[in-house]
């Protein structure tokens, strides 16, 4: 008993230690319902991807705030004030609370019988000294909630990321042009360093008109999207304009800002081609692709490439107004070997053109070439026995080989006709 008074004496300042999980913070996009707005919560996905450069450069112009944090407490309700400050390490003895983090509010712990909001302003969750908006790969700042003394321990924490650095522009943009259509392939950005969520293509006419009927949702976060304004920044000098032009003429030039009204095509990050349909033929096109990050923020856009659509050559309908019954895909001299578009060996010959002839420029030529020239030797084939035979000998030959590399790839086919050769040279030598 007679360690009474210490124990008694321990439990005192245990019971005096502010408790974290009295305070519940829940963030929106908006002033919360509940206190009179219409601000709705944000799901852990959203919130993830919430606090991004449009939204630092629309609270850093002044702009009404983008982030909300709802304060709940489930304490004993006292008349005492609960200091709030943004940064990090804003607990630390080290620290001058007041020089290296931001005050958000100071709110009487009575008035917590109601929910109490805190604006974030995302610039300072950037940047707690000055709230200057920079370009950070990613990077994280804390909300602090002091009990009567903004000095001491923390009671409740709440850890912000963010992300304010845009990936850099999609490289080698190229494009292709087809009957009403373009088709646009690019590579992965160089710089930047970011992870690429998505591409979108950008196109306008050649005269700078955003292009009627082809459009898409852009998937990208920007200032005119956030507070209507158009944002520039010039050092420490922060510009906005809220007389903006939503689509203006010209807007698909190399290294300007990305403008929603001229996006034509939107892919996963995975992907790195798409083919814009619903072009008119004879006119030309100017076409730029942009990068977007999982934070929504958008590189500028690559270098531009341009393309007319023009209406392609049917060979095949050339062909049998020419006299041939056969066809095959453009597969004229196999399907007037074997008689039947579906037989194997034309499907695997068809198979083997997609896969690897149409893939490459060398390859593309070739097939080119056949289709001006294979639908006459067709007719020649399909008009001589002796001819059609000749001509089947070659390809059974050939047939087999192609099936193998459909399967096997490249490599394995390799392996396959190394293994072999080795296996013949070993058994020569062994007799």
């Amino acid at each position: 008993m007679k360690n009474l008074p210490s124990a008694v004496f321990m439990l005192v300042i245990i019971a005096s230690l502010p408790v974290s999980a009295q305070f519940r913070f829940v963030p929106y996009d908006g002033v919360p319902q509940d206190v009179g707005g219409s601000g709705e919560a944000l799901t852990d996905i959203d919130f993830a991807r919430f606090p991004g450069m449009a939204r630092c450069m629309c609270d850093e112009a002044g702009f009404d705030p983008t982030l909300y944090l709802a304060v709940y407490y489930d304490g004993q309700l006292e008349d005492t004030d609960v200091y709030f400050y943004l940064g990090n390490d804003c607990d630390s003895d080290a620290v001058a609370i007041d020089e290296q983090c931001h005050q958000l509010a100071v709110i009487n712990l009575s008035d917590f019988n109601r929910t109490q909001v805190l604006e974030i302003p995302i610039n300072y969750l950037v940047d707690p000294q000055e709230g200057v908006c920079s370009e950070y790969d990613s990077g994280s700042s804390t909300v602090y909630a002091f009990v009567g003394d903004k000095n001491g321990a923390a009671t409740a924490t709440y850890a912000i990321t963010y992300d304010t650095k845009a990936p850099g522009p999609p490289e080698e943009v190229a494009a292709v042009p087809g009957e009403d259509g373009v088709s646009i392939s690019w590579s992965p950005p160089e710089s930047g360093g970011q992870e690429v969520d998505y591409y979108a293509v950008l196109c306008m006419t050649i005269d700078g008109s955003p292009v009627d009927g082809v459009s898409d949702e852009a998937p990208w976060n920007d200032t005119v999207g956030i507070c209507g304004a158009e944002i520039t920044v010039d050092g420490t000098s922060v510009t906005a304009s809220t007389s903006v032009e939503r689509c203006p003429e010209g807007g698909v030039q190399e290294g300007a800002q990305p403008s929603s009204c001229h996006v034509c095509a939107v892919v996963t990050g995975t992907s790195n081609s798409v083919r814009i349909s619903g072009l008119e033929n004879g006119r030309g096109y100017v076409f730029g692709v942009v990068a977007v990050d999982d934070m929504l923020n958008a590189s500028v856009i690559s270098a531009t490439v341009s393309a007319t659509p023009e209406p392609t050559t049917d060979f095949a309908e050339h062909y049998r107004q020419s006299g041939g019954s056969a066809s095959g895909d453009y597969c004229f001299v196999a399907t007037a070997v074997f008689g039947d578009i579906d037989s194997p060996p034309v499907k695997v010959l068809r198979m083997f053109r997609d896969r690897y002839l149409l893939t490459n420029g060398p390859g593309r030529t070739f097939v080119a070439w056949y289709y001006a020239n294979g639908r006459s030797w067709a007719r020649w084939v399909e008009g001589n026995t002796f001819m059609r035979i000749a001509a089947a000998i070659p390809l059974i030959l050939v047939t087999p080989f192609v099936a193998i590399l459909l399967v096997l790839g490249l490599w394995g086919t390799a392996l396959l006709l190394f293994s072999a050769v080795y296996f013949l040279r070993t058994r020569r030598i062994s007799r």
